[in-house]
């Protein structure tokens, strides 16, 4: 048995002991200090003492804080800058890419070039993209290959190459896994020279999908990254690319054809292999440096950007900034110390120290209500961002609505044959001002575009004496209502037909005529067009606007081609929207030249450009476009919907008088009842409607089983493109913006319900023309050297053999016109036909000749 403990406390260890005793001794040392301190100071002045201890504390943390956040924000832009600048640099090199794989399956893709490789017609398949360099410089070389990989024709031809086989090579495998376009790592070249290069590899498919080669583009890695170097960076800041390897595919620092280098090793090289993105800090072992990095991958590439900068240069403003902070921060604690210890032995100075305690605090409050007014701007800045946004959305949707019945009236009735010559050229004259309304209402939109980089020019053959009547008649109303000369002059030397955005220069012509009559209030405003530089390629074009208006002053020219800049009285600023001259300017730059202006006040001003175009040689080979009158077969049903009763009404009159039948609905939920009992060929679908939308009605209307395959055209006054996204994605088969221009939508309804349309037949004397000016067929020797050169579709030597041929003998004008047509659209089979059928007619000549 156990014996019993006594029912006493446990003994304590050694450092509960020692603890005990520091506790008694701090609870003695602040006693007797309270007890000091109320025997040497009185109530207020411990009091004092408090609050101005609070202050020092308060004036500590503030400045804490506001060091904190200048630290932060200057750090967040430094990283800021540099993961734009990674990802500008990325974004704009996956487009180029894109591009370069974009050419590949172009040329992958003709008719011809598919048929010869089929045939096993390597080098005559190979020699149809003889041109292609020239067009496309950065392409070097090009290759064809078998589906296995064996080389079969390359240009420029190196020996020893052809029947070598490439499917050990990384591009062969790459695309051979799925049979996609690929882009390949950098690597250098074993031929001569031996220069850095890039492979896209694109497979050449079948109708039916089947890999019948691959077409192979080496492009020049330092002219591919040209564009790099013109990329705005800091000092000592370096933007450098890698490829999905983690080669170094292009560095500023690094001489041209240096061998690519393997990166893959660098912390930001690896982020990239790994598809991330950021930015951070990083130590250099090799500099012994911090260095700020910037790295951005390319999504479906695999290569990368990456931006670096001494971490000294990049953050040197921040701690530029942090150093006079520090410096400021110290002076003022400094000094508050100094005021507390003044201010314990100047008790008779309360007001004085009351009153800088109530400045601190005012500035305190003072910096608190300047942040608070900085984000309150800033969300209000970002609220007026996105109704500008819903402005600009919602004002293009309500005025193109109108347009469209207006536009598409005026088109069908271009179509009656009963106009006398004035109500054709007044009906003309409508339709040309109401797309000139549509120009105007574009263009916010287009300053837009302007400013975010994404405006592009799209250049097309046209008449040019013809486009520039247009615009004559147009600025001619204009000027008659104000009682003004209109004066255009041409000269004779004009090219008859050139290369260029029409709609562009149309726009910009428009623009400067407008406010030079709009600024004329008597005397004449005049349009001169002379080519100054006349060639066979290209031509120099100059565009005078003169008028003798109130003309500009020297103040004024500084800013009439800012956006929202307009010179004049109240009465004329308020006839524009200030955009056009900005607008102007910005297109005349993307044609690589820029707008001068002459201004004397009260006397006139002269507004003028040069353009280089290229020169449409063959202005008879430009397709002759005839008025359809209906089609040929059984009648085809179009069910139109579309809230808007006067465009319900015009496309219904418009498909009419072609010999369509109609039905016609206001909203989604009468389309999608219509369409079940009428079942139309073809549905026009409106997407901004009451009761149900375009959209929905699409998703629902592809839900039924018996309308599920119907054709649909969706149509809308709204150019965002995620509503036409969602058009497409909904089930739709195209889209249309409004208003509508009825040859696309005509062409639209012919491929999609395959119809033989039935053009105006042509008047009986230009039939009886056409059949007595049958082309002169040349001599058999020559057509026997253009068979040569049409087997093997050169398109560029056949254009120059129709040349030299027509320059030689003017009887054979007819003939090369024809040729010179099909070889500029690429038509070899066409071609081909026509020479062998110009052969059989020598051989019957020369039978029949005794």
């Amino acid at each position: 048995m156990k014996p019993t403990m006594p029912n006493s406390p446990m003994p304590q260890t050694h450092a509960a002991q020692a603890a005990q005793g520091w506790r008694s001794k701090l609870r003695q040392l602040g006693a007797a200090l309270l007890d000091r301190l109320v025997d040497r100071y009185t109530v207020r002045r411990l009091l004092l003492l408090l609050a101005l201890s609070s202050a020092f504390i308060g004036g500590v943390f503030i400045a804490l804080q506001s060091y904190r956040e200048i630290d932060r924000e200057l750090s967040t832009a430094a990283y800021a800058r540099r993961a734009s600048l990674s990802y500008l640099a990325a974004a704009t090199l996956s487009e180029k890419f894109a591009r370069l794989t974009d050419i590949g399956k172009a040329l992958a893709t003709r008719v011809r070039f598919r048929e010869l490789v089929a045939a096993g017609q390597w080098e005559q398949a190979l020699a149809i993209l003889a041109d292609v360099p020239a067009d496309f410089p950065l392409i070097d070389r090009m290759a064809l290959l078998t589906p296995e990989g064996m080389l079969m024709a390359d240009s420029p031809a190196l020996a020893g190459v052809k029947g070598k086989s490439f499917a050990d090579r990384e591009w062969y495998r790459a695309v051979s896994a799925h049979w996609e376009p690929y882009v390949s790592n950098v690597f250098k070249r074993i031929a001569q020279p031996q220069i850095n290069v890039i492979v896209a590899a694109i497979p050449i498919l079948e109708k039916d999908r089947s890999v019948i080669g691959i077409l192979v583009l080496q492009v020049h890695a330092d002219r591919f990254f040209a564009w790099l170097k013109a990329l705005d960076v800091d000092k000592e800041e370096s933007l450098y690319v890698v490829d999905q390897a983690g080669n170094l595919a292009f560095h500023p620092k690094l001489p041209q054809q240096s061998p690519p280098r393997d990166f893959s090793a660098q912390p930001a090289v690896k982020k990239i292999l790994q598809e991330q993105e950021g930015v951070e800090v990083v130590f250099d072992p090799l500099l012994q440096e911090k260095h700020l990095v910037a790295y951005q991958p390319l999504s479906g590439y695999g290569w990368g950007v990456v931006v670096q900068q001494p971490a000294s240069i990049a953050f040197a403003t921040r701690d530029a900034l942090l150093r006079r902070s520090r410096i400021a921060y110290a002076a003022a604690l400094f000094f508050c110390a100094l005021l507390a210890y003044f201010g314990m032995h100047l008790l008779g100075q309360r007001r004085r120290i009351a009153a800088q305690n109530r400045q601190l605090q005012q500035e305190i409050t003072e910096r608190q209500e300047a942040a608070a007014a900085l984000q309150q701007a800033k969300d209000k800045a970002e609220v007026a961002n996105q109704t500008k946004s819903a402005f600009l959305a919602s004002m293009s949707h309500e005025l193109r609505t109108p347009l469209n019945a207006i536009l598409g009236y005026a088109q069908i009735l271009k179509r009656e044959k009963t106009l006398n010559e004035r109500q054709a050229i007044g009906l003309h004259t409508i339709q040309q001002s109401g797309e000139h309304l549509l120009t105007l209402i574009n263009d916010i939109l287009d300053l837009a575009k302007i400013e975010a980089g994404k405006l592009e020019l799209y250049p097309n053959a046209f008449n040019l004496p013809a486009f520039l009547r247009v615009i004559g008649n147009i600025i001619r109303v204009k000027a008659e209502q104000k009682d003004l000369l209109f004066e255009f002059v041409a000269a004779d030397n004009l090219p008859l037909a050139v290369r260029a955005d029409e709609k562009r220069l149309r726009q910009i012509l428009l623009n400067l005529l407008s406010n030079a009559v709009k600024f004329t209030d008597r005397g004449q405003v005049s349009l001169h067009v002379a080519c100054m530089a006349d060639c066979s390629a290209n031509a120099r074009l100059r565009f005078d606007i003169r008028d003798t208006g109130i003309g500009i002053t020297p103040q004024q020219l500084e800013t009439i081609f800012q956006p929202f800049e307009q010179v004049g009285d109240v009465q004329r600023r308020a006839g524009g929207t200030g955009l056009g001259l900005a607008i102007s300017r910005q297109l005349v730059r993307l044609m690589d030249s820029d707008i001068q202006v002459e201004s004397q006040p009260g006397r006139g001003s002269l507004f003028w450009f040069e353009v280089v175009v290229p020169v449409e040689a063959n202005m008879a080979a430009l397709p002759k476009q005839r008025t359809i009158t209906g089609y040929a077969g059984q009648r085809k049903r179009i069910l139109v919907v579309d809230d808007i009763a006067p465009n319900r009404t015009m496309l219904g009159d418009l498909l009419a008088t072609l010999g369509f039948e109609t039905a016609q609905a206001a909203d989604g939920e009468q389309a999608l009842a219509l369409a079940q009992s009428v079942h139309p060929d073809l549905v026009l679908m409106d997407i901004a409607m009451p009761v149900m939308g375009g959209v929905e009605a699409t998703r629902r209307l592809r839900a039924m089983a018996d309308l599920k395959a119907t054709p649909l055209i969706a149509m809308s006054a709204s150019l965002t493109e995620e509503e036409q996204r969602d058009c497409i994605t909904a089930g739709a088969n195209a889209f249309l913006a409004k208003p509508i221009e009825q040859d696309s939508l005509l062409r639209l309804i012919g491929e999609l319900l395959q119809l033989h349309w039935l053009p105006e037949a042509p008047s009986a004397p230009t039939a009886e023309i056409e059949r007595c000016t049958e082309p002169a067929v040349p001599p058999k020797e020559d057509l026997q050297a253009l068979h040569r050169l049409a087997l093997i579709a050169n398109m560029r030597e056949i254009r120059d053999w129709a040349t030299a041929l027509a320059a030689g003998d003017a009887r054979y004008q007819a003939f090369t016109d024809k040729l010179c047509s099909l070889a500029m659209t690429y038509q070899s089979k066409a071609i081909l036909s026509l020479v062998e059928e110009c052969l059989g007619h020598t051989r019957q000549d020369s039978r029949e000749t005794p």
